[in-house]
């Protein structure tokens, strides 16, 4: 099974996100765990000030709205 599909069998794969102090979230990259359920991930944004929210979701291109 993989890790995150006990969330759902429909959950493909965990996506980064930030977020902005004005509420706007931008698809930073997916997380592909490895056999030992951990990752890692080196990404960059211009963004001066986020926050950083995890999801699982379906499949890696997912956008929010």
């Amino acid at each position: 099974m993989l890790a995150t599909q006990r969330f759902g069998s429909e959950y493909l794969t965990y996506t980064l996100w930030a977020v902005t102090p004005e509420g706007g979230v931008r698809n930073l990259g997916e997380i592909v765990p490895g056999s030992s359920d951990k990752a890692s991930l080196h990404v960059s944004t211009e963004l001066q000030s986020l926050g950083l929210m995890v999801t699982a979701e379906p499949y890696s291109a997912t956008h929010i709205r």
